[in-house]
């Protein structure tokens, strides 16, 4: 899987949001970035991790986080030849979305409230 234990880690415990770039200074890329970061509460309240793939090259969340070393297995989730390409997957591990678009959170996050694990979630609140 997709930097082994790294993602592997998250299964049953957090969702993934999961952004390939070919660039990091793309339009699309530093939208969605703008987009994600501006809504901290709902992506921590949907157990949501953000993960940038940049050649190869992957980081974890916001900010000046450090890039690290990806190794070959994220091939197999993003499409390198593509510019930008979005990935939701869930809490089981499974893709639920993939887009090569920008997404805004309350399509995101619509369809995370859709999924059955999430409104478990939250009749248990």
């Amino acid at each position: 899987m997709l930097m082994g234990q790294d993602l592997e880690k998250h299964e049953w415990e957090s969702r993934l949001v999961l952004i390939h770039t070919s660039e990091p200074e793309s339009d699309h890329y530093q939208r969605q970035m703008s987009i994600l970061g501006e809504e901290q509460a709902g992506l921590e309240e949907r157990k949501l991790l953000v993960y940038t793939f940049w050649k190869d090259k992957y980081r974890v969340g916001f900010g000046d986080t450090e890039w690290k070393i990806v190794d070959k297995g994220f091939r197999e989730w993003t499409n390198p030849d593509s510019g930008f390409e979005i990935l939701l997957i869930g809490l089981d591990g499974r893709v639920k979305l993939r887009q090569d678009e920008v997404i805004d959170t309350e399509t995101l996050f619509a369809r995370i409230d859709a999924m059955p694990m999430r409104r478990q979630e939250l009749n248990n609140k």
